[in-house]
């Protein structure tokens, strides 16, 4: 986060992106491992979604282990 209250897109972007690789995590675990709001986080995969194909499902989530909606980038789609 920037000393203004707002969010770092660079350096928060490629954060996100390391973490749903290849796992999908639900929001909520992603909101928690990057420590942003849920408006700052979909903010931030809507910027990722500009450059890759970000993969939202219903699936077990890779950190808490419960079915949830997820997001997650494939290794081909970030090609």
């Amino acid at each position: 986060m920037t000393s203004n209250g707002g969010i770092d897109l660079p350096e928060t972007s490629a954060l996100i992106t390391a973490l749903i690789v290849e796992r999908p995590l639900c929001l909520d675990c992603l909101a928690s491992k990057t420590a942003l709001t849920a408006t700052a986080l979909e903010h931030s995969l809507a910027m990722i979604g500009t450059a890759m194909s970000v993969r939202r499902n219903t699936t077990l989530c890779r950190s808490c282990g419960e079915m949830k909606a997820t997001v997650s980038l494939r290794l081909s789609d970030a090609a």
